[in-house]
């Protein structure tokens, strides 16, 4: 951030990370409209999701709904593309691996970091009523809390 208050011509450089399709719910159509409102002189934004520019990686059906996907990102893809953005801010948008790596990557750029969290992700896995993915999923996320609050 140094070098943005000491350039104040500079736009900011912003990497929005999210595991949700812009196209596919709410808190991606959010993020890509924000990412349009914002203005191109002052911020150099990019979205950073399945489907973007970052390839390769694994996907399977999300449990409870087929029809979307959890993406595992190819690490090396997500590396290069954050490496090769240098953001000044990287806002994650959700905890998932996307998510996650962004959070961690702020970390290791020394990029601010901002949490964008718009679902209640532990009241999410009540939808699994006593299964084991309610227990596996409840544990995910006190990892992630424990991580990104810590």
């Amino acid at each position: 951030m140094d070098e943005v208050r000491s350039n104040p011509n500079r736009a900011v450089r912003v990497a929005f990370v999210s595991d949700s399709m812009p196209e596919r719910n709410g808190v991606g159509a959010y993020y890509a409209d924000l990412i349009a409102q914002l203005d191109p002189r002052e911020f150099d934004s990019r979205f950073r999701c399945p489907g973007g520019d970052i390839r390769g990686g694994l996907h399977f059906p999300l449990p409870g709904d087929a029809t979307q996907q959890v993406y595992l990102p190819s690490p090396r893809s997500f590396v290069r593309t954050m490496k090769d953005l240098r953001p000044d801010v990287v806002v994650s948008a959700t905890p998932g691996p996307f998510g996650m790596l962004g959070a961690r990557w702020a970390r290791k750029l020394g990029a601010r970091l901002i949490f964008g969290f718009h679902t209640d992700y532990a009241g999410v896995t009540d939808l699994y009523q006593r299964s084991v993915l309610k227990v596996l999923s409840r544990g995910y996320f006190r990892v992630v809390d424990r991580m990104l609050f810590k």
